[in-house]
């Protein structure tokens, strides 16, 4: 493939179709598994569950740094006229440091796993076997960022393959873990950790067969001062971050008030993140951020403006469609069975 058709308007249509059938199998897979799981899992095990996926999903800022911003900067820039060779090595070099850091913090947390589950409140018998989510923050995180760079070349394909496998390999391992009557909170944290793992490998291959067809025809080298100090002002945002997210705050919940109230707590969040998720442009801005990336760099400022303009607006209109909705039938939509069944 020449890298100047790499973000062509054929290769965005793509993938936008990969795109949306991969979001759709992954959010009917996702929402099926959390709905299951309330009912399947007592509320003290549903409660350490999503508190310990609460862990990971504030781990992925903390082992950024700003590395995955700066991966979203200068990849495309770099796919289309970078020099040969350029693309190979930043990803290289961008994925040792990574994968470097997140060994360091599974490493760390590790090593005072006991002392962190007294103080999150996890029970007696909770505290030896939840150690296991300490392996899902490398597995996790790293498919996830391998996806990220697929998603930047936009091969949308290969990366939401990988990303539906995640709901869909877990909802089959729980169906097999209930078919054998033998569910519990360590073998479903086994579970996720095989099934992320395998996500993991097979988004590093995809990764790797991409980079060995672009191989660089250009002139262009980004210097390592120049990712450093991107990276640097970006690691701000990260642990501003971290400190605000979802999983800390569902830390914060079982720590306060309790395992059982935090996994209501996590269960609610869970509702609101579909929402959020599916917003136009916060569904899409993985496949229009390479897009406008390559436009602002050809020096089509006017469409970049343009294309953020109709993003924000899309995302205003859906949200006021939906605060009207709940404002005029928030009771009603608060006995939703589901959300019933399990605070009752």
């Amino acid at each position: 493939m020449n890298n100047s058709d790499l973000y062509s308007g054929k290769r965005f249509r793509q993938a936008i179709q990969h795109f949306l059938l991969g979001r759709t199998a992954q959010g009917i897979a996702s929402l099926i598994l959390i709905l299951w799981l309330v009912r399947l899992l007592i509320p003290a095990d549903y409660g350490t569950y999503m508190v310990l996926w609460g862990m990971v999903e504030m781990m992925v800022p903390l082992c950024s740094l700003g590395i995955l911003e700066a991966v979203r900067r200068f990849l495309p820039e770099l796919a289309t006229r970078g020099a040969p060779g350029a693309l190979q090595c930043f990803v290289r070099w961008m994925t040792l440091v990574r994968f470097a850091i997140m060994v360091a913090w599974a490493m760390l947390i590790a090593a005072f796993w006991s002392d962190i589950a007294v103080w999150m409140g996890f029970s007696t018998l909770h505290q030896d076997t939840t150690i296991l989510a300490v392996g899902l923050i490398v597995t996790v995180i790293g498919y996830r960022y391998a996806s990220e760079m697929l998603e930047c070349l936009l091969e949308q394909r290969w990366s939401q393959l990988v990303h539906a496998l995640m709901p869909l390999g877990r909802l089959a391992g729980l169906v097999v873990l209930v078919v054998a009557d033998n569910l519990t909170l360590e073998r479903l944290l086994w579970v996720d950790l095989i099934v992320s793992l395998i996500c993991f490998l097979l988004a590093e291959f995809f990764l790797i067969r991409k980079l060995r067809n672009l191989p660089g025809t250009g002139d262009f080298r980004i210097g390592v001062r120049k990712i450093v100090s991107f990276s640097g002002y970006m690691a701000g945002f990260n642990l501003l971050n971290a400190i605000s997210s979802a999983g800390a705050l569902r830390i914060l919940v079982a720590r306060t008030l309790g395992i059982e109230v935090a996994g209501m707590f996590a269960f609610l969040q869970q509702l609101l993140k579909f929402i959020g998720r599916y917003l136009p442009a916060n569904l899409l801005s993985n496949i229009i951020r390479p897009m406008l990336i390559s436009r602002y760099v050809a020096g089509d400022v006017n469409v970049v403006k343009q294309g953020m303009a109709l993003l924000w607006k899309s995302n205003l209109i859906v949200i006021t469609a939906l605060m009207a909705i709940t404002g005029i039938a928030g009771d009603e939509l608060s006995y939703w069975p589901a959300a019933v069944n399990f605070l009752i």
